[in-house]
């Protein structure tokens, strides 16, 4: 089913972290694509460790769509092997994951908005993969806190560059690294880190409100704005509960007094039994 979301009439002014979880840990989630296309696999790859406290790969994500493929481009996983994902190849790749894994989750390609991020946000079994765009002129603020500068670039074929990433935070009173720093609330699991190096800092990706707005309105050629891969992991059945017979307990009858002789008389009588 498509997931539906009603905007909220303004962001919240409370921080809010996927699942509790604090920026330290949802940096381990982590991993570095290198030099791929590979940043939608990666995406998945993070939203099922996320879901399902697995150990799930990019890479094997990555080699596993490009078995699929078409001669045609938009036909297959990926656009082409080693080629880019839409958003709706995102969703068919986390879909066919779940069907060979056994895995209780549905994945679906939407629109949306903002506000439908925060509300998506909070919500539990729930991970959202964004797809944002920019051209060469444009580039967007994506950086961790010890960088100063965006760690986003230019140079896409024809001035396209498309970006997927995890989203897990949005924080009113977060600051980026920069001097002076500036309000940066939305919070990614990036694929351009590997989370686990413990040598890199534990951080996630931040963007301002306006360099999100930008980058997510921005229309990617075939593909459109405003895009997002709406991942759910199905709650486990509730089980009704059985109810227990509780035996009905036994009477116990009132015993029946036993005749006595009197020995007085050679009759036989029952005390308390004789009309006056």
């Amino acid at each position: 089913p498509t997931p539906t979301a009603t905007p909220s009439s303004q962001a919240p002014n409370a921080s809010i972290y996927w699942g509790g979880l604090n920026e330290a840990q949802l940096a381990e989630l982590q991993q570095y694509q290198g030099q791929n296309n590979d940043c939608g696999e990666y995406s998945i790859a993070a939203a099922l460790n996320l879901l399902f406290g697995s150990n799930v790969q990019g890479a094997d994500v990555a080699e596993a769509a490009d078995q699929v493929w078409w001669p045609l481009p938009w036909t297959g996983l990926r656009m082409w092997p080693d080629g880019p994902t839409t958003p709706k190849q995102q969703a068919n790749i986390a879909n066919g994951i779940a069907r060979q894994g056994g895995l209780s989750l549905s994945a679906t390609a939407i629109k949306g908005t903002t506000a439908d991020l925060v509300q998506l946000l909070e919500e539990p079994n729930t991970a959202v993969i964004l797809t944002i765009g920019w051209n060469n002129t444009n580039v967007p603020q994506i950086a961790r806190n010890s960088v100063d500068g965006s760690e986003a670039r230019g140079g896409g074929f024809l001035g396209i560059n498309a970006h997927a990433m995890l989203l897990v935070a949005y924080d009113p009173s977060h600051m980026d690294g920069g001097n002076p720093p500036k309000s940066a609330p939305w919070g990614f699991v990036n694929s351009w880190v590997d989370g686990s190096d413990p040598n890199k800092p534990k951080e996630i990706y931040w963007m301002p409100e306006a360099d999100l707005n930008q980058a997510w309105d921005h229309s990617i050629l075939g593909v459109g704005s405003n895009n997002m891969v709406v991942i759910t992991k199905d709650p486990p059945p509730t089980e009704t509960p059985v109810p227990i017979e509780v035996p009905t307990p036994t009477v116990a009858r009132t015993p029946t007094p036993t005749p006595t002789m009197n020995s007085t008389n050679a009759s036989t009588s029952t005390s308390d039994t004789s009309d006056p």
